[in-house]
């Protein structure tokens, strides 16, 4: 057994039933991908491994995301996902609410950027990239990958 698996299955059973998901992805910046998804989705870090050590990681959750937690693992000497070839790329999140759009000052837009105040930016879907390259979809409702 790991010493992440170790520390879930140390969890007290209602934490460990609550988690539906959780989204791991390997970052070239933790301070910048933390910030990223505390300003996008309200997320704040519960737990921290490895601080000081190669691939120190970060366990995030969000209010408005409930039941999914983002894992952030420090990445060395490899490229991470959203720029590797053949690796995950495309996110798609459900959230309650979209965030403000003011909380994604730089992000990437794939398109074109909703409007503040349209009916796109307060239903979305949202398309852009992430710090590290990452696709990320933010939807209202039900989320369909078509």
């Amino acid at each position: 057994m790991a010493s992440d698996d170790a520390k879930l299955t140390a969890m007290p059973d209602a934490d460990r039933d609550a988690i539906v998901m959780t989204l791991c992805l390997d970052v070239t910046d933790l301070d910048v991908s933390s910030a990223f998804y505390a300003r996008l989705l309200g997320a704040s870090v519960v737990r921290s491994d490895r601080v000081g050590l190669i691939f120190e990681q970060r366990l995030m959750t969000s209010p408005r995301m409930p039941g999914t937690q983002i894992f952030l693992r420090q990445a060395f000497g490899k490229r991470v996902g959203g720029t590797q070839p053949g690796s995950l790329l495309r996110i798609a999140l459900r959230v309650r609410a979209m965030p403000p759009l003011e909380s994604l000052p730089s992000v990437k837009w794939i398109g074109t950027a909703p409007s503040a105040g349209s009916a796109e930016a307060a239903a979305g879907p949202w398309k852009f990239l992430d710090p590290d390259g990452y696709e990320i979809e933010l939807h209202t409702g039900d989320v369909s990958p078509l």
